[in-house]
């Protein structure tokens, strides 16, 4: 009997740690591939046209001009250890006012940095008021004047 508890405890220690050193491996986003970026032609080729083709962008960045950007990833993970990005594709569509295409870039990950994160976080000072001195202390800022205007 102790035998076979034995047995059995040591082919599940044996599973256990064969599981626990397998590689996951997630697939995250969409970026066209090289032969559909080909098929892109900037000057031509318009915003309607790309909508159709690959569908919903990633990210659309509006700050200097219009730029739809599509990221595709890869990771695996061993073990308990922290996912490492496997492979990266970035694809910026660029447009003009009118929504043509005026440049298409292609990004990998031998062409990106890391980022350093940090956190940025407003401080509220509404943990160290009471309930009665928030409410109470926009009274007396307010004039006559103010209600005016």
């Amino acid at each position: 009997m102790h035998k076979s508890i034995f047995r059995l405890l040591s082919v599940a220690v044996v599973v256990v740690s064969l599981v626990a050193c397998s590689t996951i491996r997630q697939q995250h986003g969409y970026a066209p591939s090289e032969e559909e970026v080909a098929l892109l032609e900037p000057g031509i080729s318009n915003a309607q046209q790309v909508a159709n083709t690959f569908g919903v962008p990633t990210l659309v960045e509006d700050v200097f001009g219009t730029t739809w950007i599509y990221v595709e990833s890869s990771t695996a993970r061993r073990g308990w250890n922290a996912p490492e990005t496997q492979r990266r594709r970035v694809v910026a569509i660029s447009f003009d006012e009118v929504g043509v295409i005026t440049n298409v870039e292609v990004l990998t990950l031998e062409d990106g940095r890391e980022i350093a994160r940090t956190r940025r976080v407003t401080e509220s000072f509404s943990d160290t008021l009471s309930v009665f001195e928030q409410l109470f202390s926009n009274f007396g800022r307010i004039g006559a004047a103010d209600l005016l205007n």
